[in-house]
């Protein structure tokens, strides 16, 4: 199943998760707009965050791993991880949009990616 979220980044760190579009089905149902509850910011990451894992995939050598990155800012606008050939759920993938640079340090703010409403990203 693929979940499009919005991730809030303040200070390098999530601060908040939504989801973008209806959940429905499953063991939980949200709506466009309700956020991630609180015990699963966790294993959510800014941008920063996906550089580190597609670092850890790499040294970790998978059978396949797809990097599409940004051409002009850099970050990885899509990737594909998959650990072995035939096993079901063997991997992950991860797709990053709506990302624009985050306003000069003369504004008091970090410089970095900063999202443009928010990073959204899918994953399944």
């Amino acid at each position: 199943m693929t979940t499009r979220v919005r991730i809030s980044v303040v200070e390098g760190g999530v601060s908040a998760v939504t989801y973008v579009e209806d959940v429905i089905g499953g063991e939980h149902e949200f709506l466009a707009g309700d956020s991630i509850p609180p015990e699963f910011l966790e294993t959510f990451e800014p941008v920063e965050g996906l550089f580190d894992g597609i670092s850890r995939a790499i040294a970790e050598e998978p059978h396949i791993l797809e990097i599409d990155y940004h051409p002009v800012l850099g970050y990885p606008l899509e990737f594909l991880v998959v650990w072995c050939s035939g096993c079901l759920d063997a991997g992950y993938s991860e797709t990053v949009s709506d990302l624009e640079p985050a306003p000069s340090p003369a504004s008091g703010m970090s410089p970095g990616m900063s999202p443009k409403g928010g990073e959204t990203w899918s994953t399944r």
